[in-house]
């Protein structure tokens, strides 16, 4: 899910070159957005993002802050704001909830990032982790300390870059889209794929992505309130439209899909957008986002 993308932000990854904030982006590796540019000292980065199915609309707010020691070492600590709207019908299905939103903040997160660009191939390492402060039983957390350690390598060939995503945690990482819950459970993530730059600030990119979990699994749902009347018919695997919380096996948040990316750098803003296909919850989705160094654009307002 995001090179590393500035996939807005929880289990996960995010803003590589300036601080790292987890959260959503779109599936384009090449190059450092604008909003990431590493700059030694402190940052302040702001971003908007979200995803959109037939199951509704997650928006988030993603506020963070940090301080890169140099181009190699950064440290990065924030949280989002979740805005969650769910239509009265789901994958087709009448909703016997109704039409329902969800607002509220998610996890704080904190996170160390390092890189290290080579001839040969692009090495970035981040491990975040994360506080339980947001609501479980809205799925906006897991009432549980989560992680993730995500590494990332590159390498430009001209217009085209390769990449490839690995990395380990216990909750799914929003990297590629918002999911409808949250999880619980030890799982390992990949996505490979490659970027390809068209002209001037857009690129775009195409890419695999698997989600291997093992053990017990817990996940908790955005669309079922607790107690609250199911959201659907629960196909596909999708436990989260029947109950507000569901304990079981790896077969729970086992995911691998599709994703398409079209990126642009523009001044001081990364503005992205994407397209998922999740074959195992057979759901398209449509993603979009925009992150901005706010250090930068005050700088600039101030003609710093």
């Amino acid at each position: 899910m995001p090179a590393l993308r500035c996939k807005a932000l929880p289990p996960l990854l995010v803003l590589w070159s300036c601080v790292f904030v987890p959260g959503l982006r779109a599936q384009t590796p090449a190059g450092e957005s604008a909003a990431e540019r590493t700059d030694i000292g402190w940052q302040w980065i702001e971003q908007f993002a979200g995803s959109s199915s037939t199951e509704g609309q997650i928006l988030a707010l993603t506020s963070s802050a940090g301080y890169n020691f140099s181009s190699h070492v950064g440290l990065v600590a924030g949280i989002p704001v979740y805005f969650v709207h769910n239509p009265s019908s789901t994958a087709g299905t009448t909703s016997l909830a109704g039409t329902t939103s969800v607002n509220g903040i998610g996890d704080i997160f904190a996170g160390l990032r390092l890189s290290f660009a080579n001839p040969a191939i692009n090495y970035r390492m981040a491990v975040t982790g994360a506080a339980p402060s947001g609501d479980s039983s809205k799925g906006l957390s897991t009432g549980h300390t989560t992680y993730d350690w995500t590494n990332h390598f590159d390498r430009k060939f001209g217009r085209l870059t390769p990449f490839a995503d690995l990395g380990l945690a216990n909750s799914v990482p929003n990297t590629v889209f918002f999911q409808q819950f949250t999880s619980l459970g030890h799982l390992m993530h990949l996505e490979t794929g490659t970027g390809f730059d068209l002209f001037g600030p857009l690129s775009v990119s195409a890419s695999f992505y698997d989600i291997a979990p093992w053990g017990s699994q817990q996940v908790f749902s955005r669309l079922v309130t607790k107690g609250g009347l199911p959201a659907g018919a629960g196909s596909h695997g999708r436990v989260y439209e029947v109950s507000q919380q569901t304990s079981g096996g790896a077969g729970l948040t086992s995911d691998h899909g599709f994703n398409f990316g079209l990126d642009a750098r523009i001044s001081l803003f990364d503005i992205w957008a994407g397209f998922t296909h999740s074959v195992h919850f057979d759901l398209n989705v449509v993603s979009f986002g925009v992150g901005v160094n706010m250090r930068n654009l005050l700088h600039r307002a101030k003609g710093l």
